[in-house]
C-alpha cells in the first residue's frame, strides 16, 4: 500500500511515523522532516474511555428471569439502536437504564468500570435476542 500511495501521489505524500520510518531516509531536500507533538487535550472527548459493546459484558438471562408484565419487558420491547442508556450501581451490579430511567437490564459480574472513571452515559449498540438451549425432555418409550 505504501508504494501505490508513493507511486500514485502527484505533488507530495504525507507519511506519519514514530520514530523512523523504515522506507523513508532522508535523500537531500527531497524529505523533509518534522517533529510533531501532538496535544491530547484539544482532541474532541479526550480522557473519555469507551467500553465497546460485549455480550460477556451484559446478563443475558436478566429479560428471562423476570415476570410477565415486568415494566423491564415493557421498556425492552421499546429499546431501539441508538436510544441512550445510562448505569445506576446496584449492589455487585450495573443496572442499564434508559432514557426514561426504566431498567433495560444489568451487567455481568465480568464487567467492572475503570475505578477513577466517572460512567457519563452510553447508547444502545445491539438488541440481542438469546435463549438457552433447551434440554430434550425425555418421556416414557
Amino acid at each position: 500500500m505504501f508504494y501505490v500511495a508513493m507511486t500514485g501521489a502527484r505533488s507530495s505524500l504525507t507519511v506519519l511515523a514514530q520514530g523512523r520510518h523504515p522506507f523513508l531516509r532522508s535523500v537531500g531536500g527531497v524529505v523533509l522532516q518534522r517533529e510533531v507533538s501532538p496535544d491530547p487535550t484539544s482532541l474532541p472527548n479526550a480522557g473519555h474511555r469507551i467500553i465497546a459493546p460485549d455480550p460477556r459484558l451484559v446478563d443475558l438471562s436478566f429479560a428471562g428471569r423476570l415476570k410477565d408484565g415486568a415494566p423491564s419487558l415493557a421498556a425492552i420491547a421499546e429499546a431501539a439502536v441508538g436510544d441512550p442508556v445510562t448505569l445506576s450501581r446496584h449492589g455487585d451490579r450495573w443496572l442499564i437504564l434508559n432514557g426514561r430511567e426504566r431498567v433495560l437490564g444489568r451487567t455481568a459480574k465480568a464487567f467492572v468500570p475503570p475505578e477513577d472513571a466517572e460512567v457519563i452515559g452510553g447508547e444502545i449498540a445491539v438488541v440481542l435476542q438469546w435463549r438457552k438451549p433447551r434440554a430434550a425432555v425425555q418421556g416414557p418409550p
